[in-house]
């Protein structure tokens, strides 16, 4: 409906609703990414069909096809991938305490957490030191 009125408000609504929900797609589960193939997919189709020497009205100009492009990579790849970004810094300042999935993450990542017990229980170790290591699971020597 909006394909001939390219560059109007509710084009560009459209376009960066599109992002959002494909960024938000991709954010729930990585089969979204399916989703962002296939759409980008169309998309490079359709930008294809703008240079067209056939097309009704002709082809675009090289000027009015880098306007098509860049408003397309701006909807569909740089607002979902700041989006996507913006839920991470969410999350990591909501979920800064230590909690049961801790196992999952690497130790530098456990560090970062308040009231991690790696952190709590960690010692100075100076050089000629004795030490004794313990594994974590099966506790021993």
């Amino acid at each position: 409906k909006l394909r001939h009125e390219p560059f109007s408000r509710k084009w560009w609504k459209w376009l960066i609703l599109t992002g959002f929900a494909l960024s938000a797609d991709i954010s729930v589960k990585y089969v979204g990414l399916f989703a962002f193939v296939t759409i980008g997919s169309a998309v490079a189709i359709d930008l294809w069909e703008l240079l067209d020497i056939k097309r009704p009205g002709g082809a675009l100009s090289l000027p009015d096809f880098t306007k098509h492009f860049l408003a397309r990579a701006f909807g569909l790849i740089i607002m979902p991938f700041l989006f996507y970004l913006f839920w991470f810094q969410v999350h990591f300042a909501i979920l800064n305490r230590s909690g049961p999935g801790d196992d999952f993450m690497s130790p530098e990542f456990q560090e970062t957490l308040s009231d991690n017990v790696m952190l709590a229980n960690s010692l100075e170790i100076n050089y000629y030191d004795s030490l004794t290591i313990r594994h974590k699971e099966t506790k021993t020597y």
